[in-house]
């Protein structure tokens, strides 16, 4: 549309004419001198008119004129000017129409003119929104176009009215699709979906889960009507499955006719199991998050996605990130395939997986599964460690870490020390999860072996021990292997990775870094020069990717701009995996692989969480020691990590008693520090000196004298009763000489025997 000639801009309007006319010479040359005059007279942010505008238009208007002619300062301020106005729903629905809604949008995109010009796309939206979504003139609107004595213009403009209207009618639409009083218009109501097309299939989509087999049957016909081939897996489980009406069965088969454009008899021959096995796949591709959404045209971070709304009888937007998106989709995909082929193992698994991943999606990282009847945690408790140990089987292998962590943990509430040692010759997926490259996974696999208590070693002891330790440590910073010949490049990569708060290891070549990701378990990035040697980038990739100990770790490629796409065909095969351009500077290293890892991994540990883990890692070992659990798992791994952690008094109760049961000097010298260390609450000393004179019991004394002496200076002069007495035990439990007993004993005053007064 032409903006609205006004006094104010008939000098520009002249110039801007003259500049695309290059017939009229003359214009354009008093125009320019014109404005050349005007520029030399006014500063850089004042206005180039000669009259200002007045009304809210003719501002609106300016601000358009300033932005085409590049002069964002001025068309911020007549935009600032036409906001500070208060424009009403009407004006903004009058300059919307004018304008049409793409001008909006793009004024909102532009950085100069932010975060004004981003106001006003939302308050253009929701007037906009609000007069689309009125239900009595959506109803206006339908009925014009179901009456028969309505005229074909009359039709058409209030069908133009309603696509125009966008997404905010639909749930109306839908909501009328139930209303058995009017089923004669059902027809309508189809011809009306189809004539909004592809952009109504996300609402139609979430409107198949209504309750009203009438709404279903009537969405289905307007989903063949559209013609739109991606919503065929959608229509499946209505076609074949058994507790399908037979109206709404023999509507999904002749929408599906008309979809695969065949006849009616040639869906009729469609083996259900066959499609469960598709739906299964597709599911899959929602578990593993890599369903290529649309991004939502209200936030550029999420995707669009309809719900059924109970409470209001029709569709809900909910947009959502494509995580979530997908956890919902897959869940019901997921359930579908599992209803066509009901005896199926892995369709009973993957449905209990997606549905225990979408609950801890739903609730975050920070809080445990919901529980209680209805729950996913329930469902699984009741379906069987089988399936549960199937559904973990899953979880690791898309890289799922919700849903692996909470399989386990119903695992180690029903399981056995079968899952440990896995089922018909298959190693146990519990014991992958002890390799999986995020922590939260490896910790929860070590507590749940510990909770089903192996009576014999297993490959993994060791493991356990370790991650306990670390979380002890709250060493839960993340490990990464950078990969490159030249160790001064690779030292580059390795600086940038640290800044990101990674412990860094370089290897020179594809082999090493292959074995130092297998062998450590606690990798959760590798970083790939594009011509790694030794193995070549292709083959340490699907090395990588074919072991189970290194399968889920993800990979960044680095290497020149230039070169990313020579690898495009392998980081498709895989979804966690990225191309980096190689950066001197760690920032801009940094703004490429940042939105990858937070796209696949968790957030970082908050410090509340970094406690709770050690307070369960020392309470673990605890259980350990105190459970004559040492012939399996060897505590002298975790020595370390419990000297560090014994002074501490949220965890000292649980980790001196695991010292003293570790055979070795370095225990027993800690346990005596501890002991004598005034500044220490009297608490935890006498547990300390109680703690050493139990492993001198058992091992020997293994202080040396001066050390020895310490512990009798500090006895004579303890003044706290209890901690006197506790190191008291250490000194007999050290077996004193005949010599030293009879000094202590010389030295023993008996108190008075109590006088009777008169």
């Amino acid at each position: 549309m032409p903006l609205k000639l006004t006094k104010a801009f008939v000098v520009l309007i002249v110039f801007t004419m003259a500049i695309v006319s290059a017939v009229e010479l003359d214009s354009l040359l008093g125009a320019t001198a014109y404005f050349q005059n005007a520029q030399k007279q006014k500063k850089k942010d004042d206005s180039l008119l000669l009259i200002e505008p007045k009304t809210p238009e003719e501002i609106f208007d300016a601000a358009l004129l300033m932005r085409k002619l590049i002069r964002p300062n001025l068309a911020k301020r007549y935009l600032q000017k036409f906001l500070d106005g208060k424009p009403s729903e009407t004006l903004l629905l009058k300059l919307r129409d004018r304008h049409g809604p793409a001008l909006f949008l793009n004024l909102a995109l532009d950085k100069s003119l932010q975060p004004l010009s981003k106001t006003l796309l939302d308050r253009v939206n929701a007037a906009f929104q609000k007069q689309a979504a009125d239900p009595v003139r959506t109803d206006r609107l339908l009925s014009t176009i179901a009456d028969t004595k309505s005229s074909q213009v009359q039709k058409n403009a209030a069908l133009s009215a309603i696509r125009s209207a966008g997404w905010v009618i639909l749930p109306r639409i839908v909501q009328q699709l139930g209303n058995i009083e009017k089923r004669n218009t059902q027809a309508s109501l189809v011809e009306t979906l189809a004539y909004i097309g592809k952009p109504a299939v996300p609402a139609l989509l979430g409107a198949l889960r209504s309750p009203n087999v009438s709404t279903r049957t009537t969405v289905i016909e307007a989903l063949g009507e559209i013609g739109d081939p991606s919503t065929i897996p959608y229509l499946w489980y209505h076609a074949f499955a058994d507790d399908i009406a037979d109206g709404e069965r023999s509507a999904a088969r002749r929408s599906l006719a008309k979809l695969y454009n065949v006849k009616e008899n040639v869906v009729n021959n469609t083996k259900p199991p066959g499609l469960a096995k598709e739906l299964r796949r597709i599911a899959l591709v929602h578990y593993r998050n890599e369903f290529h959404w649309q991004k939502s045209d209200l936030d550029a971070n999420k995707v669009e996605l309809w719900i059924w709304d109970a409470a209001n009888k029709t569709i809900a937007r909910s947009d959502m990130t494509p995580e979530g998106a997908s956890l919902y989709v897959g869940t019901i995909l997921s359930e579908q395939a599992m209803e066509l082929a009901p005896l199926r193992k892995e369709g009973q698994s993957l449905f209990l997986g997606m549905a225990l991943a979408s609950s801890a999606h739903r609730v975050g990282w920070n809080r445990p599964l919901p529980t209680g009847k209805g729950t996913a945690h329930d469902l699984a408790l009741t379906s069987g460690p089988e399936v549960v140990d199937e559904a973990l089987i899953f979880a690791l292998k898309v890289g799922n870490s919700r849903a692996s962590t909470a399989a386990m943990q119903v695992l180690a509430q029903i399981g056995s020390k079968q899952d440990i040692f896995g089922r018909r010759g298959k190693k146990a997926p519990m014991l992958s999860a002890l390799n999986y490259p995020d922590f939260r996974v490896q910790f929860v696999a070590a507590t749940s072996i510990l909770q089903l208590d192996p009576s014999v070693k297993f490959t993994g002891t060791t493991r356990v021990v370790s991650i306990l330790s670390k979380a002890l440590t709250s060493s839960t910073e993340s490990t990464s292997v950078v990969v490159n010949a030249n160790p001064q490049k690779a030292g580059v990569v390795a600086s940038h990775l640290n800044g990101m708060g990674y412990k860094t290891h370089v290897a020179l070549t594809g082999r090493e870094a292959f074995r130092t990701a297998a062998e450590r378990g606690d990798v959760d990035l590798i970083a790939l020069q594009i011509n790694t040697l030794r193995w070549p980038l292709s083959q340490t990739v699907s090395n990588l990717k074919a072991d189970a100990r290194t399968a889920s770790i993800p990979i960044a490629i680095y290497g020149p701009d230039n070169m990313k796409h020579d690898v495009d065909g392998l980081i498709d095969r895989y979804s966690d995996m990225v191309y980096v351009s190689e950066s001197l500077t760690s920032d801009f290293f940094e703004h490429q692989l940042r939105p990858f890892l937070v796209s696949i991994k968790p957030p970082p540990f908050t410090e509340q969480q970094k406690i709770e883990f050690q307070k369960a890692a020392a309470f673990w070992l605890f259980y350990i020691a105190n459970g004559k659990r040492t012939s399996i798992y060897n505590l002298q791994g975790a020595e370390d990590a419990l000297i560090a952690a014994s002074q501490n008094p949220e965890l000292a109760g649980d980790v001196l008693p695991v010292l003293a049961v570790i055979p070795s000097a370095k225990s027993q010298i800690q346990l005596k520090t501890v002991a004598l260390n005034t500044s220490l609450d009297v608490k935890i000393r006498e547990q300390a000196a109680l703690q050493l004179a139990f492993h001198i019991q058992h091992f020997g004394s293994l202080l040396r004298k001066s050390q020895v002496a310490e512990v009798e200076t500090a006895w004579k002069a303890e003044t706290n009763s209890e901690v006197a007495t506790a190191i008291a035990s250490v000194l007999g439990s050290l077996k004193p000489t005949h010599d030293k007993t009879f000094q202590r004993l010389k030295s023993f005053r008996p108190p008075l025997p109590e006088t009777s007064g008169k």
